[in-house]
């Protein structure tokens, strides 16, 4: 029996030993290249993570919970990302935090102009998605009911002169509220951009912290040479702000542009490293 429960202790200071220093998180995405992934702690903080050899199933792990054991800090010196289940596990050569403690908040995504719209539409009793009544719950015929209470052509579509009057409307409604006086605002700032199209540039905005762009060089890239600048097909021009050499050719390779706690990333298909860059425009 004494035999017994030395064996029992003994095995329960081996486990804890092996996982002193070890964390369960979330492998929220697995990059193009298979070496790279952000992963999610429970605490609500994002890192990009690279790990060298080993580990092979990792990208079968994608929306899954994965092991980081960290002898010290969190992802530092001496750490390595560890596959429940299959036995695998690799070193990991380099982590960098990309949103959550420590790292400014995301700022709240700009609403669109049909999100304007349903709003005003819905304040003004027009639209309502859990009405019974098709007329209120679906947004183009909404839409169709004020355009004709209103003399406007019944198109159910966004244009200058509805959001124009949506705007008169809100504002003349009783009593004057600030969330009516918001929502006008917003309903002549959504009919300026329809009067000018190319004040319309959201595939240009700088990701807030924890977003990313995705997109691909518009043709060759031969790798990174110190101040190397980089177009994309999405119009927006990136140029390298840290020092790093590293040739590598592809033809309009896909990238993933994260913001993280020091600036921006860039990551290009086929190159292992994350590398700082700068919106030119």
């Amino acid at each position: 029996m004494k035999t017994a429960l030395i064996a029992i202790l003994m095995m329960t200071f081996s486990l804890s030993a092996v996982f002193a220093g070890a964390e369960y998180v979330t492998l929220i995405k697995v990059l193009d290249n298979d070496d790279q992934g952000i992963i999610e702690r429970r605490n609500g903080e994002r890192w990009l993570i690279e790990k060298g050899v080993g580990a092979l199933s990792f990208w079968h792990f994608e929306g899954k919970r994965i092991i980081i054991h960290s002898p010290g800090i969190f992802c530092g010196v001496g750490s390595k990302v560890m596959l429940p289940d299959v036995d695998q596990e690799a070193r990991i050569w380099s982590a960098e935090q990309i949103e959550g403690c420590g790292v400014a908040p995301a700022a709240p995504k700009p609403l669109t102009d049909a999100q304007i719209t349903a709003a005003a539409l819905g304040f003004l009793g027009y639209f309502d998605p859990k009405d019974a009544n098709k007329e209120k719950n679906d947004l183009v015929l909404a839409m169709k009911a004020f355009q004709r209470a209103h003399s406007i052509e019944q198109t159910g579509k966004m244009s200058v002169d509805s959001q124009l009057t949506l705007a008169k409307v809100v504002s003349a409604k009783k009593p004057t509220t600030q969330q009516s006086l918001q929502l006008s605002g917003l309903l002549l700032d959504s009919a300026k951009r329809m009067m000018n199209p190319a004040q319309q540039l959201p595939n240009r905005a700088v990701p807030a912290a924890g977003d990313k762009i995705e997109s691909q060089i518009d043709g060759d890239f031969e790798g990174w040479e110190g101040e190397t600048v980089v177009k994309l097909t999405n119009g927006q021009v990136w140029q390298q702000s840290e020092y790093h050499y590293h040739y590598h050719y592809a033809f309009m390779p896909k990238v993933i542009i994260l913001k993280t706690a020091t600036g921006h990333k860039m990551i290009v298909d086929g190159v292992p490293k994350a590398i700082g860059v700068t919106l030119l425009k």
